[in-house]
């Protein structure tokens, strides 16, 4: 499935992938990931230990620290969901590993953008807290580097689901293509016919991603959202208290800002993507169906899939439909609640 050895190994690594090369779920890659899983709990309870143990804590730091302890938790359940998914639907998964036949390239991109990120944020954190020097400075540093690693391995689920959806749009493409010569054709009927089988390949596949995946989307947009609305609280609370390093801290807040609405943008982005090629194909296909019954042709099984207009919908588990209303949606009422809260901190 995977076009690159590297991002096979670093999802391995992660415990977030539990087939082989054979594309069977190898239990020594099981194992790991139970134990990578019970590393991330073990540094949430550390977490919380540690705000336990701080009495001089404002109000502001309070809250962040809080929110991005549940983001943590929702987190570890989002990885620990989608190794329950690879295990639970083995068979599912093969069927997408089979299918995915094409290289892709784009999905690459959600790889290199959270490294470089990791990296501008990391040296952001050094140099935003060497001008506040404290006694726990190095752990303080070291603890949100992990963090930040943490968050790299996370987007690799974005991008195992990029790869599957960015593999059924250039089938797609490929199939939009191929439908405008349906006219040149020798055998029409076995050619549109094996066009339509095409096309029902892909919309099952584009089903099953949207299931395998539905519940690491539901958690994927609650942690995004929460460290969206965290970080913008975080950028107005700087902003209304003039902060004397507000220019180091605010780069690295809106680094963070557009980290966790990208999130949610590139799952969008690909839902959007596959929808607007289905329908293409399917309005050149009710168009060619609509000739040819002008002409008397009875190609019933033409025209009656050409009348279903098959698509898919994409939601988190059915709560949230996954489109670009969600993204302005988002927006409007994070900045409406950030508001709110801003207003209740002073």
């Amino acid at each position: 499935m995977y076009d690159l050895k590297l991002t096979y190994f670093i999802s391995k690594l992660s415990g977030l992938w539990l087939f082989n090369k054979f594309n069977d779920i190898d239990y020594w890659y099981l194992i790991e990931s139970i134990i990578v899983r019970l590393l991330e709990m073990l540094h949430i309870i550390m977490e919380i230990y540690r705000l336990a143990s701080l009495s001089n804590l404002n109000k502001k730091n309070l809250i962040l620290n809080i929110i991005f302890i549940l983001k943590s938790v929702v987190n570890n359940l989002m990885n620990l969901l989608h190794i329950y998914s690879q295990f639970r639907h083995e068979q599912l998964w093969k069927l997408l590993i089979f299918f995915k036949t094409r290289k892709t390239k784009y999905s690459d991109l959600v790889l290199v953008y959270n490294l470089v990120l990791l990296i501008i944020i990391s040296v952001g954190i050094i140099i935003s807290l060497i001008n506040n020097v404290d006694r726990y400075l190095n752990l303080i540093i070291f603890q949100f580097i992990i963090i930040q690693i943490v968050n790299f391995f996370n987007n690799l689920k974005i991008y195992q689901f990029s790869m599957l959806m960015e593999n059924l749009v250039i089938n797609l493409k490929d199939l939009n293509k191929e439908i405008k010569n349906f006219k040149k054709q020798l055998y029409l009927k076995l050619y549109y016919k094996f066009l339509i089988k095409k096309h029902d390949d892909i919309i099952n596949q584009a089903r099953l991603i949207n299931f395998v995946f539905s519940w690491q989307n539901l958690l994927l947009c609650l942690t995004s959202i929460t460290g969206f609305i965290a970080n913008l609280y975080n950028l107005c609370i700087s902003i209304v208290t003039v902060n004397i390093n507000i220019s180091l801290s605010a780069v690295t807040v809106i680094l963070f800002i557009i980290y966790y609405i990208g999130n949610i943008l590139t799952v969008v982005y690909w839902c959007e993507n596959f929808r607007n090629q289905v329908e293409i194909f399917n309005d050149q296909l009710f168009q060619f169906a609509s000739e040819r019954a002008f002409r008397g042709n009875q190609d019933n099984d033409l025209q009656f899939y050409a009348a279903q207009m098959r698509n898919v919908t994409f939601t988190a588990a059915g709560y949230l439909h996954l489109g670009y209303p969600l993204i302005t949606s988002i927006t409007g009422s994070s900045l409406t609640l950030v508001a709110i809260v801003v207003q209740f901190t002073f």
